[in-house]
């Protein structure tokens, strides 16, 4: 089974630098992807510039505070409201923001026990495996969080997933996932 190491982001909110620190640990553990689980608010071509340079490619999906012109004005195509991914494994993501689909019971793919539900809109970073086995992914904010943790991102690898504060990369939470 190959390896694989994707960064799950949320609510980053237009905030630059955020960004910027987000793509740089991403590039230092050697992310495959970045996933980006809505409220980038990108707003100029700076954003777009930064994404699209990066060693990686990102999905991103539409958050409520995300808008049209935010999109149009970075030049950036407009993300869905949900994604379904298939991760080398044969497991899968599936990500939305969280701010219309609540659970993987109102996803519109199918999610089933080992696969992988990434929400943000919270701001507060959890992770948790549901009595189905599914297990559930908020890596809360890099911009505005509103956890005693502060800035967190995630870490998805092939045996486990981790939250981590950004200013010192201490993770938080953590979960085996053989």
């Amino acid at each position: 089974m190959e390896n694989f190491t994707y960064f799950a982001a949320s609510d980053i909110h237009g905030n630059i630098e955020a960004l910027d620190e987000i793509i740089r640990l991403a590039e230092k553990e050697k992310a495959d992807r970045l996933f980006i689980a809505g409220d980038l608010c990108p707003g100029y071509p700076a954003f777009a510039l930064r994404l699209h340079n990066a060693s990686f490619p990102y999905i991103a999906v539409k958050g409520n505070c995300d808008s049209l012109w935010d999109y149009r004005d970075s030049g950036l195509a407009v993300p869905k409201e949900s994604i379904y991914f298939e991760m080398p494994d044969g497991r899968h993501i599936g990500m939305t923001h969280g701010h219309s689909i609540f659970s993987p019971d109102d996803f519109p793919f199918p999610l089933e026990k080992g696969d992988i539900f990434i929400q943000g809109h919270s701001h507060v970073p959890s992770l948790f495996k549901d009595d189905r086995g599914i297990i559930h992914l908020n890596p809360g904010s890099p911009s505005r969080p509103r956890s005693m943790d502060g800035a967190t991102c995630a870490v998805i690898r092939k045996d486990e997933i981790g939250i981590h504060r950004i200013k010192d990369w201490k993770k938080i939470f953590s979960l085996s996932i053989h």
